[in-house]
């Protein structure tokens, strides 16, 4: 599991990235990567806007199943830029595109499309495809500003 003080350092590492008066929205969610091996994993991050259109996002994951058991690193780092079509959340569902840099054992470029749900209890649903040091499939939630993605 991901520990508190690599949650508060990922939140400190945006916040410096992020522009001034930028709100940071946390998230959780849980992964299913293939690689060179199978893996699940759990992960935390925060996300804030970087433009009216752009979202920056950090995170870092950490595995929870191997189908291999290996000795190598099993925790993933990675920053996210994301252009979302909807930043207004005018539209129930909104899909955003992206690209960034990731770091597990060695750094890759990442790509990622994600689908983001309705805002229900303050929270939204998001799913993700990303390729990137492997093929993952993503869940997660993630806080919502009111009216914004």
């Amino acid at each position: 599991m991901v520990s508190a003080q690599s949650a508060r350092a990922v939140a400190l590492a945006l916040l410096v990235a992020s522009p001034a008066g930028a709100q940071l929205l946390p998230e959780v969610r849980a992964e299913l990567a293939r690689a060179a091996d199978t893996r699940a994993e759990l992960g935390v991050g925060v996300s804030g806007r970087a433009g009216p259109y752009l979202r920056a996002g950090l995170s870092v994951a950490r595995d929870v199943w191997r189908s291999v058991d290996t000795s190598a690193v099993a925790t993933r780092v990675e920053y996210v830029m994301r252009f979302t079509m909807d930043p207004r959340a005018e539209q129930r569902w909104g899909v955003s595109f992206g690209g960034g840099l990731g770091y597990r054992e060695r750094a890759y470029l990442l790509a990622v499309a994600e689908l983001e749900g309705p805002r229900l209890s303050g929270l939204r649903p998001v799913f993700q495809i990303l390729l990137g040091g492997g093929a993952r499939l993503a869940f997660g939630v993630r806080s919502a500003a009111r009216g914004r993605r």
